[in-house]
């Protein structure tokens, strides 16, 4: 029973040693944050800028490029057919 009790101790000692480790502050690290999060845009702006826009979804019909590998096109020309 004891070992028990010393356990529960020794583990909820260290999720607070954890939790408290993890909530320092560092401004330098928090302005470093911001600075990126202002800066890198949007990603409906990243497909917009982009001449051929990233189409995501099962059913989407879309052309596919011809630089794509073999067995990459016959798997969309079967999806395509599937679709019908």
């Amino acid at each position: 029973m004891n070992t028990k009790i010393i356990v529960a101790i020794a583990a909820i000692a260290t999720m607070g040693l954890t939790a408290t480790a993890e909530a320092k502050r560092d401004d330098r690290n928090e302005a470093a944050w911001a600075q990126t999060v202002r800066s890198v845009p949007a990603p409906a702006e990243i497909n917009r800028a982009i001449e051929n826009p990233v189409v995501e979804g099962r059913n989407v019909s879309v052309q596919a490029p011809d630089h794509v590998e073999p067995y990459i096109a016959q798997s969309i020309d079967q999806d395509n057919r599937g679709n019908k």
